[in-house]
C-alpha cells in the first residue's frame, strides 16, 4: 500500500512539473490492432503505443479508458516493462506510467485485454482530462507534450445458437434426403 502510494505521489510530482510549461511535443498515441472482429464471449488484446520525438523525451504519462461498457469489458491492464506502472485503485483504468530514464522514439505503453459482451460496433478511445495532472504525456524537460489520439474499432458478432445451427442441419439433411429420393424415382 505505501509502495502505491509512493508511485503516484511520484507520478503527481513528474506531471505536476511538467504545468510549469506547455509544448509541443508532436506525439502520436496509436492503438493497435485498429480494427478486431470477435464474437460475443470471445477475448482480445490490443496495444497502445507512442511515437515519442527524441527532442522532447517523456518522462511520465496517463491517460483516460473510453469505451462501451455494455460492448466491452475490460480484463486486464499491463503496462509495459520499460514504464514503472502508475494507475491504482483511484484512477479507475489503471493506464499510467513514469521512465527514468525518460523515453524516447516508438514505445509500447501497455497492453490491454478486453472481452467482448454483447453485439455491436464499438470504440476503444484514450483520453486526459485536462484538470487531472496525473494524465497526459510529462515532458523531462517540464510540460505536456500534444499528441494526436487513434482509436480502435471492435466488430462483435452474435454467436450462432446451437439450437439455431441444429435447426440448420436437420434442414439441410431434409433437402439432402428428399433431393436423393426424387433423384430415385427418375432412375
Amino acid at each position: 500500500m505505501m509502495f502505491s502510494n509512493a508511485k503516484r505521489a511520484i507520478a503527481g510530482l513528474f506531471l505536476t512539473l511538467g504545468i510549469a510549461q506547455s509544448a509541443t511535443a508532436g506525439l502520436i498515441l496509436k492503438v493497435v490492432p485498429e480494427t478486431t472482429t470477435v464474437q460475443t464471449g470471445e477475448s482480445f488484446q490490443v496495444d497502445l503505443w507512442a511515437s515519442i520525438p527524441d527532442a522532447e523525451p517523456v518522462l511520465a504519462w496517463g491517460l483516460d479508458l473510453e469505451m462501451n461498457a455494455q460492448l466491452l469489458g475490460l480484463n486486464n491492464v499491463l503496462v509495459d516493462s520499460t514504464w514503472l506502472p502508475l494507475g491504482g485503485p483511484g484512477d479507475g483504468d489503471g493506464l499510467g506510467g513514469a521512465a527514468l530514464p525518460p523515453q524516447t522514439g516508438e514505445a509500447r505503453l501497455a497492453t490491454l485485454s478486453f472481452s467482448a459482451l454483447n453485439a455491436g460496433s464499438a470504440e476503444i478511445g484514450l483520453s486526459h482530462t485536462l484538470t487531472d495532472f496525473s494524465e497526459g504525456f510529462a515532458l523531462a524537460a517540464g510540460g505536456f507534450a500534444d499528441y494526436e489520439v487513434a482509436s480502435a474499432e471492435v466488430e462483435i458478432a452474435d454467436v450462432a445458437e446451437p439450437g439455431t445451427l441444429g435447426l440448420l442441419a436437420v434442414s439441410l439433411l431434409g433437402l439432402g434426403l428428399a433431393r436423393r429420393s426424387k433423384g430415385d424415382e427418375l432412375h
